[in-house]
């Protein structure tokens, strides 16, 4: 083999070897870094990051520490919950403007109707004939604790019977009244969870709620 061939084999073997060395040393250098600072924050706010990227950042950061409370690892595991289910295979994420269009399309395809109600037709009264009616003296609990009344998160009125009327507690359960509010009563208090939000009366069938 000619000598001069041989020293530019040589020399470039070298060039090649150097540069996988830099090559490493960098990825140490990122690995390191991203083990110590929690960059998986700012990604989970980005969705043109990759979700593998994001969960690969947030395990490097994770790796060796104890989980503290406030540190953000379950705020993170709640997140990573449903961006699985928004991600493709790739771990790629739609844009929100791309949510948006796959949620009205989905409208589209239902004909403009769920359980017989034309989307828009329902009115929203802007005014109503409303007055407390108490009772406005608040019980002692005999607690060091706050003292209230309660609280009422939804409420809904049967479709066709004026005298029955639903109302949802957010620690109370489902309360419903045949006498316009009279008085009231519950069968609710024996599920695990009483927690309600809100309520929904299925107008074709007004003993199916929800």
């Amino acid at each position: 083999m000619n000598l001069e061939l041989l020293k530019i084999i040589l020399k470039r073997l070298l060039l090649l070897l150097q540069l996988l060395l830099l090559f490493s040393s960098i990825k140490a250098q990122i690995t390191t870094d991203t083990a110590s600072t929690p960059y998986w924050i700012d990604m989970m706010q980005d969705r043109s990051v990759n979700l593998h990227q994001t969960q690969r950042a947030f395990e490097l950061y994770w790796q060796g520490k104890a989980i503290d409370k406030a540190s953000g690892f379950k705020p993170f595991k709640r997140w990573e919950y449903m961006m699985q289910h928004e991600a493709d295979a790739n771990g790629n994420l739609p844009d929100y403007q791309t949510l948006y269009d796959a949620i009205y399309r989905y409208y589209d395809s239902l004909s403009g109707s769920i359980l017989g109600l034309t989307f828009g037709s329902a009115p929203c009264l802007t005014e109503g004939n409303w007055k407390e009616i108490g009772p406005t003296k608040i019980p002692g609990n005999r607690t060091s604790q706050p003292n209230g009344m309660g609280r009422v998160n939804a409420i809904a009125f049967h479709p066709t019977n004026d005298n029955i009327i639903y109302l949802g507690a957010p620690a109370g359960g489902l309360w419903k009244s045949i006498d316009n509010g009279k008085n009231w009563t519950s069968n609710t208090d024996t599920m695990p969870t009483l927690g309600v939000s809100s309520i929904a009366i299925n107008p074709k069938n007004p003993d199916v709620i929800y």
